[in-house]
């Protein structure tokens, strides 16, 4: 009995014991659980079906080389880069790229006050915006007028440039394939070097479309350019030149429309929004500049703006996303699939981190208890830019707001938890906000309806020495209807004060205040031009969205 005892284990030992025996459990129901979760996974694996640049550059490769507007837009504008008036600094050292397009920049900017200003605030305006922007001076507002003179070959080679059926810019990763982008984009150090080497490949990786950003620039400048041109083509009563201008920027616009992605359109669309406003304010300070058939010829450009040109397409996006989950997410062939995080990793471009291998093969069933599937993703994206695809196509007051929250809602995170986090992944990394996507067609076509009818004021002006009584007077020899206001869903507004046409649609709040203006804001009508949702109206401040308001003196 004595020895039996003695080979009994230690009472102290139990608890040790006891615990073991719980983690035994506890990993064994771990492993069960991740068995669970793993399963759904198994037998699936990555699978890149569609080539990205492929895709977005089909379309453009397709057309003919002749009717591709860039390759003379890269060299008109490499031009006016070159003729900065500035010249070497004081070292005698030339301009760098940099420089010159921000010069250009400016250039802009004083031209376009050729059309606002007198003479004695120009010389002020020419002398501080340079210094403020670029330390020098070009003297005084007659050497910006010498500058768009001596470049008018230039910029008659753009005017025509835009015009060709398709822009033509491809899409790229990384450094551009073209020598001549790559001569154009890079900085010539950079360009040598890249030439050294050869061309660099990019492998793997989330496509950047690193021309977008660049690009983008550079045609708003050379939209500026243009605009800026017309103001300055009325100082010197050349109305033809100027509506050629005017009607050039509203091209590019239309080229940047019809491409892919959203980047382009916005940037299409801000274009044509300057156009536009120039236009107006032209019309407004220098209408004795224009002849008949200079207002004619702007009533044909307006003519040619088809419905539903402007537009929001969002067949980039879709690509984009569409890359981004065949890269992240496993493939069973149905649409469907799981997250994978040993390729997210990379999604850069640059080496895998530790969520690859052994750690990313055990902790990746756990994320996808809270990342949504393939499908789940890809059917609430979907969703979501349809409601901002027909929205952009509807009406103001037919947008389904009450849909489009519910979208977001569901796609954004709660709260910064982890878990929410791990939810709305990967949607919210291209959530865009949908409030001024939807209105972005009804209200810029809104405002080239207003520069519209105010050629078509001017026009009835000069055939009958007076105003119209009405917008009806003008329909169908110089209208073809009266354009509704999209708050209203009923005509614009129209009256002569005080000898001058007054145009304007009711505006954010919904009322019509009888032409009158919000009273805070260097831009009275700032406010009125962004659109807030019905319920959010009775909170704005009285004033209406005066889209043209007329000169007094013929």
């Amino acid at each position: 009995m004595t020895d039996i005892a003695c080979c009994k284990p230690p009472r102290r030992n139990r608890p040790a014991r006891l615990l073991c025996r719980l983690l035994l459990i506890g990993l064994v129901l771990l492993l069960l659980g991740w068995l669970i979760l793993a399963i759904p996974g198994w037998g699936t694996a990555r699978v890149i079906r569609t080539d990205l640049l492929e895709t977005l550059n089909a379309p453009i490769l397709e057309s003919p080389e002749k009717e591709r507007a860039w390759p003379s837009i890269r060299t008109g504008l490499a031009a006016l880069g070159s003729s900065n008036p500035l010249g070497p600094d004081e070292s005698g050292v030339p301009v760098s790229q940099q420089d010159s397009f921000r010069m250009l920049d400016v250039i802009a900017d004083l031209g376009q006050a050729h059309g606002e200003a007198d003479d004695d605030a120009l010389e002020k305006l020419v002398r501080e915006r340079l210094l403020d922007r670029v330390g020098a001076t070009l003297g005084d507002p007659g050497q910006v007028r010498t500058w768009f003179e001596e470049n008018q070959p230039v910029l008659t080679d753009l005017r025509e440039a835009v015009q060709r059926p398709v822009l033509g810019i491809p899409y790229w990763i990384g450094a551009p394939t073209d020598p001549d982008d790559r001569r154009y984009f890079l900085d010539p150090t950079i360009h040598d070097a890249l030439a050294r080497e050869g061309w660099p490949t990019v492998t793997g990786g989330l496509p950047g479309l690193e021309i977008e950003i660049t690009v983008m620039s550079d045609l708003r400048l050379l939209g500026r350019l243009l605009c800026a041109d017309a103001s300055v083509a009325v100082r010197a009563r050349d109305g033809a030149r100027a509506v050629a201008d005017l009607v050039a920027a509203g091209r590019l616009a239309d080229l940047l429309v019809d491409r892919t992605m959203l980047i382009e359109q916005l940037c299409g669309h801000s274009i044509r929004q300057l156009a536009v406003n120039t236009l107006v304010g032209l019309l407004t300070n220098h209408a004795s500049a224009f002849t008949d058939a200079d207002l004619e010829t702007l009533e044909r450009s307006f003519a040619s703006d088809r419905p539903g040109r402007y537009a929001i397409d969002m067949t980039g996006e879709r690509l984009l996303f569409e890359d981004l989950l065949q890269r992240v997410y496993s493939d069973d062939g149905s649409g469907d699939g799981v997250f994978r995080l040993e390729h997210a990793a990379a999604l850069g471009g640059g080496p895998p981190v530790p969520t690859s291998g052994v750690f990313g093969t055990l902790l990746g069933p756990f994320l996808n208890m809270y990342i949504p599937s393939r499908r789940e993703a890809n059917d609430l994206f979907a969703e979501h830019l349809d409601l901002i695809e027909q929205g952009s196509l509807g009406r103001l007051g037919e947008i389904d707001w009450a849909a489009l929250d519910a979208v977001e809602d569901r796609a954004k995170p709660r709260s910064g938890s982890l878990t929410d986090q791990l939810r709305s992944f990967p949607i919210s990394l291209f959530m865009v906000g949908s409030k001024n996507l939807v209105t972005a067609n009804q209200l810029g076509g809104t405002e080239r309806a207003g520069a519209r009818v105010a050629v078509a004021l001017l026009r009835y002006r000069r055939l009958h020495g007076g105003w119209p009584p009405s917008l009806e007077a003008l329909v169908p020899d110089l209208l073809p209807s009266s354009p509704r206001d999209p708050y209203a869903g009923a005509p614009l507004r129209y009256a002569v004060r005080e000898g001058a046409p007054l145009l304007w649609s009711i505006g954010a709040n919904r009322v019509d205040d009888e032409g009158s203006t919000p009273g805070t804001g260097s831009d009275a009508d700032v406010a009125a031009r962004r659109f807030e949702r019905p319920e959010d109206a009775g909170s704005l401040e009285p004033g209406d969205w005066i889209l043209w308001r007329g000169p007094v003196r013929p």
